[in-house]
């Protein structure tokens, strides 16, 4: 009997563990929360990157051999599989990849050897099914062939079977910067006479599959293109474990295995579609597609929420909205589902693999929950969209129709066309008895003439992306079902255009931080400088002393290594020690200032001032970025540390407010989980010298009483003046700590940091499990904090947002900010209640006033939303009053209309209606025509400040030539104005009130020549 999946991952993972010395170390997240670089965790190695680099070091518990199960998605950016996903038997967005590494350890003798042990002995895999590649060289980047890959090979294999490859296939780079290096892989052959050894990395075909691809790291690519070698050798393998799955348990496709199996079980309970099929003809079957995908698209979509990424429309989480849009399209098209359903299957992953990924029990409910308002948004606009996309179907047709040679066509392809054009199409119209005409819907363009291809237009796909959420992955996926393509390079022009409208800022400063990545990298391999000593716990001065420098020269856009800088420069400095705090985990780099001398006589010399404007951090090495102020830095000798006496100083009053702010996120976040949300998860933070802003897992917007609660306990916290604790410890027992909290997806060391507020590290440690450690704070953190939390002074909560799907932000204040912003509530509660007593012709004026003052305060939030009750109640006492007041006007004026129409003679009415407006003029004329129904009439006049026409005339003398329209235009301009209309009714504004008793006459005298 064949082995199951799990098994077969488990003896993969004891293979290197029990028998090679390798550690075993989890799965990092599929979302690379620390690597900016990538959208989504594509291959094992992508953790240890910084081993790779140098730039970190492999801790005593890690080791230097390695083996696990990494999570991976490869959806979007340099490695996509996407497009491929159900077409053929071995492409997924999510896999698993089984994976060893070794830094600086062993190297391709070993990594070879282990790999042949495994396949053949242990899993007892055909060695004739076998093959091997080689990385054949590459002379345009100097890359000489891997001849001693291609010899170690030669031990188990004949040369027949151990292939030359290019730098496509057997050159591995994680992405267009990084770790790289020539790879081997291994081929698995199930042709039925082992005669596959020609298909070796032939693409579109699954009789030999590539199986197991061992990296042999020795290069950097850097942001130039160029390569330079590492300064140690590393192993990094992969092996696709739905691949080998196959091949042990004997199948012809990965979703004929048991990893598979659950979810085609599962989509046919929530969907009612028949079984999955799987025979022969699998890939010209569209139902069993519609299986292949949606079972790869629930493991990436469960997988990638679960790890803190959400459906969205940037980045990542635009990748992840694309991937749930198409399973639901082909649940609706094709399974012909009409009610949500994808979310409904997250149980069977978290019930299939559960229990290899513990963390897919973690809150499973949130995971479904989101997928489910994913599936109904996109439901509202899935039909029309696809309305839509028949159309521009058809409108390609017949635009290729018409383009056509069609003196060249025969007339069989001239019948084609037209049926197309008509949402039908010929099937096989010469080998059939009778024609056969189908919907275009399911027609394919290539059963017609493939030399006529229609392209859906670009702003068709544009219209389907902005208005109907069609990614233009899935617009291109129905246009292939067609056998037609889609405008792409215009689309990308069109969504280009509209990133430009709303696109800001921009700069190099991305440029200028990878540059320095790679700097650090070269003077960690060169020895210029070591990991950074970093005394910041404990002083924020340290006064003139030895201490070794590096020094960087910012040049346009990249930093490069200097042996000089002088005053305007922008320079980067490495230390052998400092206390400035380098920018990590949602904490600021400090700044301050560095004063410099050096001399070769060891004394004197001259002084060089350097304002720090901030601390960053790459790997285990503090950069300190500013601007040479006075004097002139020269590196005589770098390797003489003691020619450089160094005195350094951290803005202390801005590192004091930074600690306030960090120390209370801390408290925050257990006063969020004990009011808001018990399981509520940090998604990130930014700790600075004016804010703490805090995001967490929660699906709703806090509540008054919620923001109450959290708010009054972070200020009892504070006067209760809490001792705050900082202590180091092995994170296996700090993990063992009721109610400690840490971010999740974010890579600790093996000795950890454990800041606790209240009860000390080593109360900690001495009774992990105590039940009273749940209700305090507890939590992994590099950062500055202050001694006791009654220094923060006190606590306000000044906003709340979405960040995304699923993530709430909460922004608040502490110290004299947060005192102002609660003393400006307190006063302008008090001026917002003294206006009940201000008198109603007054009330609208004082109440604009005050709104305006409230909008552009800071103010504590509760105290906003209390306002903004208190507004709207004394917005109803404005309206009512304004209502009762314009009731008396509308009253007035029409009194004085009546009495103007009493007055009236003659067949011409002009006048002055006080007190009226636009509106009311008409109801003035309405009862002046009453009376004088023949009579043209124009009247005017003046509000707030403008002035208002209004003229009408009488059909009978419309047709005598007198105008309403003519009228206006000849009098408005005497008031600064301009107007027109119809001939019988016009009207016009005016700027210029004071000239209105010269505009009435003017219209007399109009009226009169008429």
């Amino acid at each position: 009997m064949p082995p199951t999946a799990a098994d077969i991952r488990q003896q993969f993972i004891d293979f290197f563990v029990d028998k090679h010395g390798h550690t075993n170390v989890p799965s990092s997240p599929v979302v690379p929360h620390d690597d900016p670089t990538l959208l989504f965790a594509n291959a094992g190695m992508n953790q240890f990157k910084p081993y790779f680099l140098g730039t970190e070091q492999p801790s005593k518990e890690v080791g230097t051999r390695v083996a696990n199960t990494q999570k991976c998605i490869r959806a979007g950016g340099k490695h996509n599989d996407l497009d491929d996903v159900g077409k053929d038997t071995y492409h997924h967005t999510f896999f698993e990849m089984l994976g060893n590494w070794s830094f600086g350890d062993y190297f391709k003798e070993e990594a070879i050897r282990w790999a042949w042990e495994l396949l053949t002995e242990v899993w007892g895999v055909e060695p004739k099914r076998l093959h091997a590649t080689y990385f054949e060289g590459d002379p345009k980047e100097g890359l000489e062939p891997d001849l001693e890959a291609k010899a170690l090979w030669e031990k188990y294999l004949p040369a027949e079977r151990i292939h030359p490859g290019n730098k496509k296939d057997n050159f591995w780079e994680m992405g267009d910067t990084g770790p790289c290096g020539p790879c081997s892989e291994i081929h698995y052959d199930r042709s039925d006479d082992y005669s596959g050894g020609p298909l070796v990395n032939a693409d579109g075909q699954d009789t030999v599959v590539e199986i197991w691809n061992l990296v042999f790291i020795q290069f950097n690519r850097l942001t130039s293109g160029g390569l330079e070698s590492l300064p140690a050798k590393h192993v990094d393998t992969g092996m696709g474990f739905e691949r080998i799955v196959r091949v042990l348990q004997g199948k012809t496709s990965n979703y004929d295995t048991d990893v598979f199996a659950p979810y085609f079980q599962a989509i046919q309970n929530v969907t009612g579609a028949r079984a999955y099929d799987g025979g022969a003809k699998t890939f010209d079957d569209p139902i069993d597609t519609a299986y292949r995908v949606i079972a790869d698209h629930i493991r990436t979509l469960t997988f990638a929420l679960t790890d803190g990424a959400h459906c969205g429309n940037e980045g990542r989480n635009y990748v992840l909205r694309s991937i749930l849009r198409r399973a639901v399209r082909y649940g609706r098209q094709t399974l012909g589902v009409q009610e949500p359903f994808f979310y409904k299957l997250v149980p069977t992953v978290v019930d299939t693999m559960g229990n290899a990924f513990p963390e897919l029990d973690k809150n499973p409910d949130a995971v479904a929950s989101e997928l489910r308002d994913e599936e109904e948004g996109f439901a509202k606009t899935l039909d029309r969209g696809i309305e839509l996309f028949s159309q521009a179907a058809r409108k390609a047709a017949f635009d290729k129709y018409l383009d056509h040679d069609q003196d060249g066509m025969s007339k069989i392809d001239q019948v084609l066309v037209r049926d197309l054009v008509d949402r039908k199409v010929i099937v096989d119209p010469i080998d059939a008895p009778e024609a056969v005409s189908v919907p275009l819907g399911e027609a394919n363009w290539s059963l017609t003439n493939p030399r006529i291809i229609p392209v859906i237009a670009a702003d068709d796909a544009f219209q389907l992306h902005d208005t109907y959420g069609f990614p233009i992955s899935l617009t291109q996926l129905m246009a292939e079902e067609r056998g037609m393509t889609v405008d792409v390079a215009g689309f990308e022009r069109l969504m280009e255009e509209a990133r430009q409208k709303s696109r800001a800022g921009g700069g190099a400063g991305g440029d200028a931080k990878q540059s320095l990545v790679e700097l650090v990298q070269k003077g960690l391999d060169a020895g210029w400088f070591e990991a950074t000593n970093f005394t910041g716990h404990e002083t924020t001065e340290c006064p003139a002393q030895a201490n070794r420098l590096h020094v960087f020269k910012r040049d346009g856009d990249v930093f490069l290594s200097a042996p000089s800088a002088g005053a305007g420069d922008d320079v980067a400095l490495v230390l052998q020690m400092t206390p400035f705090y380098a920018e990590q985990g949602g904490q600021v780099g400090d700044t301050g200032s560095m004063t410099i001398r050096h001399s070769v006589n060891r004394s004197g010399g001259e002084m060089v001032r350097v304002r720090v404007t901030d601390t960053i951090k790459i790997g285990d090495v503090h950069v300190h970025l500013g601007k040479v102020s006075a004097g002139t830095l020269e590196i005589i000798d770098a390797s003489d540390e003691s020619h450089f006496s160094v005195a350094l100083a951290v803005d202390l009053d801005r590192r004091k407010q930074i600690e306030a702010n960090h120390t209370t996120t801390h408290v925050m976040n257990r006063a969020l989980r004990a009011h808001v949300n018990d399981q509520a998860d940090q998604k990130g933070s930014l700790v600075d010298d004016e804010k703490t802003r805090f995001d967490f897992s929660h699906g709703h917007a806090l509540t008054d009483e919620q923001l109450a609660a959290v708010e009054d306990q972070v200020n009892a916290d504070i006067d209760a003046n809490l001792p705050v604790f900082a202590g180091l410890a092995p994170q296996d027992q700090a993990l063992k700590i009721n109610g400690l909290r840490a971010v999740f997806g974010e890579k600790y060391p093996p000795t950890v940091r454990v800041v606790s507020i209240g009860v000390s590290t080593d109360d900690l440690l001495a009774d992990p499990g105590n039940a009273g450690w749940a209700q305090r704070s507890i939590e992994f953190c590099g950062g500055t904090h202050l001694k006791a939390t009654g220094q923060a002074g006190a606590f306000c909560i000044v906003g709340q947002d979405a960040v995304s799907k699923g993530v709430r932000r909460v922004t608040g204040l502490t110290g004299d900010a947060a005192l102002n912003a609660l003393d400006e509530g307190k006063r302008l509660t008090a001026k917002l209640k003294a206006l009940h007593e201000a008198p109603p012709d007054r009330l609208p004026e004082m109440l604009d006033d005050v709104t305006k003052e409230i909008e552009g305060a800071t103010l504590s939030l509760r105290t906003r939303n209390a306002l903004r009750g208190e507004m709207a109640e004394l917005n109803e006492r404005v309206k009512q009053y304004r209502k009762a007041q314009g009731d008396k006007a509308s009253e007035a004026v029409v009194e004085h209309a009546r009495a103007i129409a009493d007055s009236a003679a003659g067949d011409v009415v002009v006048a002055e209606i006080p007190g009226a407006d636009g509106k009311t003029l008409r109801t003035a004329m309405d009862v002046i025509r009453k009376k004088h129904p023949a009579a043209a009439m124009l009247l005017a006049a003046v509000s707030d400040g403008k002035v208002a026409l209004l003229a009408s005339v009488p059909e009978a003398k419309v047709k005598a030539g007198f105008k309403a329209g003519d009228w206006i235009k000849h009098v408005a301009p005497v008031v600064g104005g301009g107007g027109g209309g119809r001939p019988d009714m016009a009207q016009a504004g005016g700027k210029d009130p004071d000239r209105l008793p010269e505009a009435l006459e003017a219209a007399k005298a109009f009226a009169q020549e008429k």
